[in-house]
């Protein structure tokens, strides 16, 4: 077979080659090694023991154009004209509005995937950003089983913790690309966060450096810049809000180019982000609670970095019918442990007709398990509570961080994102925050000023409600 050297990594024990092949119409990507030292965009032959060897240079440029000409086929016969269509309607037309750009960044996204070109996945470590990363990564094993063929990608996925792209993430993904050469620029793709102006820091360290997707259903604040990349895209930016979640739209993004089945995947995103679209079974949604578990705790999903969680892994889990009855039905266990000892730590202030309520995480935590993170917990804590008090508004702090979770009645009238911005102008020791109208989150530069930025949102939401009242 012709071949093209499209990348090159370099480890510590010497060069991996990756190269992109063609026989026939019939491209594939492979793995291998060579008896010489080869160059990014070299022409090479696969001989029939496996090792790459220098091909003719008279007939490099006919290989590359026939290369060229199968990728380019490849792409535009995988990505389909119409827009996906799932179960719930009132997105369906969303997704329908996306559907060019959502083609537009999946040609790329193919474009590097068939090259074998580095791509760096972050996506947030929630249930929601846990969907998006299995989405994707389902996607790319359907299409790597079909006419192309694939023996490894130059993956790398990374389970984002924060809510904006920092300068140190930046940094770090530089790092990573630059262990490889490639023909193709590398890809950033980013999924389920960072749409704060914090993240400003960040991207123009990378924006020229790599080709960069970003997926996310996060408001977007005034004077974030990552809006401008060409391929951002956001239910807000087609009349739609934070109801759509980021897994929806990266099934969206997966099947402009695949035919797998998504709509469980479709689910649990919208389950695990309290979408008004959710359309409940009967019953809890047990893929949802076990990505909310293995995404709090990596441990118990056998990850080989602490704190790193990849889709291989969740698929992994998924497959071992033992497994995930077992983190099942701990994960419900647990949940119920903890939301008991929360509702008799918790603390209540009033606040017109509503009620504020305070818990201080370390009360109700364990030293054994990092389950429930406190995050997530505020949610469902604020849906115990709401079973025998109608307006609610929780504020769950540890550490350095404050969660806050509203009910979609009061969201609208509290704008707890302008509470957060009002914090970060009266510079009370603000590091970062943002999220959504009813759900929302605070990092402090330490935890020695908590209890004023505490202060401030107890007595701003106060404010809000005697305005409310007083209407």
């Amino acid at each position: 077979m012709e071949c093209i050297i499209s990348c090159i990594k370099n480890t510590p024990t010497g060069k991996s080659y990756s190269a992109i092949c063609i026989d026939g119409s019939s491209i594939s990507l492979i793995e291998c090694k060579s008896y010489s030292e080869l160059s990014v965009g070299e022409c090479a032959t696969l001989g029939e023991d496996g090792y790459l060897l220098a091909s003719d240079v008279d007939n490099c440029n006919a290989t590359k154009s026939r290369i060229t000409e199968g990728v380019n086929n490849r792409i535009r016969l995988s990505i389909r004209k119409e827009a996906h269509q799932s179960r719930f309607t009132e997105l369906n037309k969303t997704t329908s509005l996306m559907w060019d750009k959502l083609s537009k960044a999946a040609s790329l996204f193919l474009r590097k995937v068939l090259y074998g070109a580095p791509i760096i996945i972050r996506f947030h470590n929630d249930i929601d950003g846990a969907c998006t990363a299995y989405a994707v990564y389902k996607g790319v094993v359907d299409f790597c089983n079909s006419d192309f063929r694939s023996e490894k990608q130059n993956m790398v996925w990374i389970m984002h913790r924060g809510v904006s792209y920092s300068q140190a993430d930046a940094s770090s993904d530089l790092l990573i690309a630059n262990n490889y050469s490639s023909v193709e620029k590398p890809l950033l793709l980013i999924m389920d966060f960072g749409t704060s102006d914090e993240s400003n820091k960040g991207i123009p360290l990378v924006k020229d450096e790599f080709d960069i997707i970003w997926l996310d259903h996060h408001p977007i604040e005034d004077g974030f810049i990552g809006e401008e990349l060409e391929h951002y895209i956001n239910p807000w930016q087609f009349g739609m809000d934070s109801n759509y979640p980021a897994g929806f739209l990266a099934c969206s993004f997966v099947r402009s180019f695949s035919s797998i089945e998504t709509g469980y995947i479709e689910r649990a995103s919208l389950y695990g982000d309290y979408s008004k679209y959710y359309l409940p079974d009967g019953e809890k949604n047990d893929f949802a609670e076990i990505l909310d578990l293995i995404t709090s705790d990596t441990k118990l999903a056998s990850s080989q970095q602490l704190g790193n969680l990849t889709p291989m892994e969740i698929d992994a889990i998924l497959m071992n019918k033992e497994k995930r009855e077992e983190i099942a039905n701990y994960a419900a266990t647990r949940l119920s442990e903890v939301l008991y000892s929360a509702m008799r730590s918790i603390k209540k202030y009033s606040a017109g007709t509503s009620s504020i309520y305070v818990l201080d995480f370390e009360k109700v935590r364990d030293e054994e398990s990092r389950y429930p993170l406190p995050g997530r917990f505020s949610s469902k804590l604020l849906d115990k509570i709401g079973e025998s008090v109608t307006d609610a508004i929780l504020i769950v702090h540890f550490g350095k961080y404050i969660s806050i979770r509203v009910r979609d009645e009061a969201g609208d009238r509290l704008r707890i994102l302008d509470i957060i911005k009002n914090a970060k102008e009266r510079e009370l020791g603000v590091e970062a925050g943002g999220g959504h109208k009813n759900a929302a989150s605070i990092k402090v530069v330490d935890e020695a000023v908590k209890k004023d930025v505490l202060k401030f949102l107890i007595d701003s939401i106060k404010l809000k409600e005697s305005s409310f009242l007083s209407e």
